[in-house]
């Protein structure tokens, strides 16, 4: 319920480059926002931990997503403001991905 302004990211695989380019998608996507609720999700080839450093404040949802076969890494996820709360996680394998797909229900 509600207006989302969803964005969707590919991050670069070096950890520096990848938390630079996190802020920028984030900072760029609620200056779009206007009053919807800006919602990032994506590849952001960044640990939840390094994720976290960047925006400690944010909602962010990750799951073990990669590899698909058996995932090891949680570099797929969601950012929301602190507003929102995550209500539950979960992963789809998909057909055609090497990744597994990010479920997240979201309250605001």
């Amino acid at each position: 319920q509600g207006r989302f302004l969803v964005g969707s990211s590919h991050l670069e695989l070096g950890t520096a480059t990848a938390k630079r380019q996190l802020i920028r998608s984030w900072q760029g996507l609620a200056s779009l926002a206007g009053k919807a609720t800006p919602l990032l999700v994506g590849d952001m080839n960044l640990s939840r931990e390094d994720a976290h450093q960047v925006y400690p404040y944010l909602t962010l949802a990750s799951a073990l997503t990669f590899p698909a076969a058996e995932p090891r890494f949680e570099i797929d996820q969601l950012f929301a403001p602190p507003t929102c709360q995550v209500k539950a996680v979960d992963t789809i394998e998909m057909p055609i991905s090497d990744h597994r797909a990010l479920f997240v229900e979201l309250q605001s």
